[in-house]
């Protein structure tokens, strides 16, 4: 059949289905799908269940930054996260320890201009196998968090759900 007999006759080959017309139909389905799915990005957010006065709670990929309020904007006397206590539960229950580490952006930032907000960055640690977990997955999270000298303060407890927002430009409107 030529495409030009098949164009003119694209409705009846298609009702008659035409095995040929279903593959080329399905191909293009299936390119056009991939083209618009190529444009998509996932993005971690994060919705809070609980109050988020003192913490903060930002998605990363493979960690949570994490940024506490203290009642100081003195560096020394900001207190520290105790990891030997603070843990992490998953949403399937798992326990996991953490693993600090400094966010440079914000120790850089937080030199000249004070703040009593103190920034680390979070990761999960197997305590079984004592290393790194596969990471942050989505579902219902909680977060226990327990503090050092130089001044303590109370322990905070978090709860939040992780989840991946799939964002495509050609959903977004402009303002």
């Amino acid at each position: 059949m030529s495409v030009a007999k098949t164009i003119c006759n694209f409705p009846a080959c298609f009702r008659d289905g035409d095995p040929k017309i279903m593959k080329r139909v399905l191909r293009g389905g299936v390119l056009l799908l991939l083209s618009w799915l190529v444009g998509c990005a996932p993005l971690k957010q994060i919705e809070w269940k609980t109050s988020t006065d003192e913490i903060r709670i930002g998605p990363a990929y493979g960690d949570l930054d994490v940024s506490v309020l203290t009642k100081t904007t003195d560096p020394s006397q900001k207190p520290n996260i105790d990891v030997e206590r603070s843990y992490a539960i998953s949403p399937t229950g798992n326990r996991y320890s953490l693993r600090l580490q400094t966010n440079d952006y914000s120790e850089e930032w937080a030199k000249n201009h004070p703040t009593p907000w103190f920034a680390r960055e979070l990761y999960l640690v197997d305590p079984s196998r004592k290393n790194d977990a596969p990471g942050w997955v989505n579902g219902a999270w909680e977060l226990n968090l327990f503090f050092t000298d130089p001044i303590a303060r109370p322990p905070i407890h978090a709860e939040f759900r992780l989840y991946t927002y799939w964002w495509f430009f050609l959903f977004e409107r402009p303002f």
